[in-house]
């Protein structure tokens, strides 16, 4: 729930991967608390808690996102590329500033105009 998506952003299933939570396996509390250290040190998130319910014969594990966000980007700058445009700080800081806070989402848009080139 919660989960940030977009171009460039790490999809569920990439997240998900190597969780020990796997559709219709168990897991101990243990697993679960490994889960939520991996997903947490991605760097991506500033929380990540898992909603476990009882369903039938098992339980349904949900787990919440609060996104990362960090202060305004103020300034941009690559160094040690002989390949990017001179252009290239000047158009992530503007896209960059289209929003008051840095996000996960913004330094996504940041890496796909530098991988555009």
């Amino acid at each position: 729930k919660n989960l940030v998506s977009g171009p460039g952003i790490p999809t569920q299933g990439e997240l998900f991967l190597g969780l020990n939570c796997q559709p219709g396996q168990m897991v101990t509390r243990d697993g679960l608390s490994e889960d939520l250290e991996s997903l947490l040190s991605t760097g991506l998130f500033q929380n990540v808690d898992a909603n476990v319910q009882p369903e039938g014969k098992g339980y349904i594990v949900e787990f919440n996102f609060r996104e990362k966000v960090w202060p305004g980007m103020m300034s941009f700058r690559v160094t040690g590329s002989s390949i990017l445009p001179d252009t290239v700080a000047d158009e992530v800081l503007a896209e960059a500033k289209k929003s008051k806070y840095t996000t996960v989402r913004v330094l996504a848009a940041a890496k796909n105009i530098i991988e555009g080139y």
